[in-house]
């Protein structure tokens, strides 16, 4: 039985896995939204813990019973998936956005909900965690994607910023997690 510790057995455990994952080492990609497809230069991605909701089956015994799974909570406790963009100078990313949230809810005097269909259900979002050379080694497909909230824009003259990040919060529908090399 190798020594657990050995320096020899924790080199060996990462040899075996082709080394560590970079956490700066991914790429996202949008695709069928109502506002158009685009790949987005993200700084930092947040993918949200899974959950699952469950039930008490109230059966003899002690206490409620046993916790049966019901539904996946795909939002757990108020996080999806949270993205911080840089913004650039042409304001790219808080137009894309915001014409995207207008699609989805307009705030004008006419109110009109698009379908369901057409505005949310063929929208993917694909965050793809890369090798050191820019391969995949996974990919993340949420589907059914759609902007839930942005974060404040915080603007300061106190401060010497070195550019604007627009964080916006993710729901989907379901995560389909691929792997490459496994």
């Amino acid at each position: 039985m190798p020594t657990v510790n050995s320096i020899q057995t924790i080199k060996d455990y990462f040899n075996r896995h082709n080394g560590v994952q970079l956490t700066n080492r991914f790429t996202v990609s949008i695709f069928n939204s109502p506002v158009g497809d685009t790949e987005i230069q993200a700084q930092t991605v947040d993918i949200g813990p899974r959950a699952i909701a469950t039930i008490q089956d109230n059966l003899y015994g002690y206490g409620g019973g046993r916790f049966l799974p019901r539904h996946q909570q795909l939002i757990a406790g108020g996080f999806g998936v949270v993205i911080s963009f840089p913004v650039t100078n042409d304001n790219y990313i808080l137009k894309y956005f915001n014409d995207w949230f207008n699609t989805i809810h307009s705030d004008s005097n006419n109110f009109i909900l698009p379908y369901y269909e057409s505005a949310i259900k063929p929208t993917v979002m694909s965050v793809d965690i890369l090798d050191p050379n820019g391969n995949p080694n996974s990919t993340m497909l949420f589907t059914e994607v759609f902007p839930v909230e942005t974060q404040p824009l915080s603007f300061s003259m106190k401060e010497s910023l070195p550019y604007q990040l627009y964080t916006v919060v993710f729901g989907y529908r379901s995560l389909i997690h691929t792997f490459e090399n496994v």
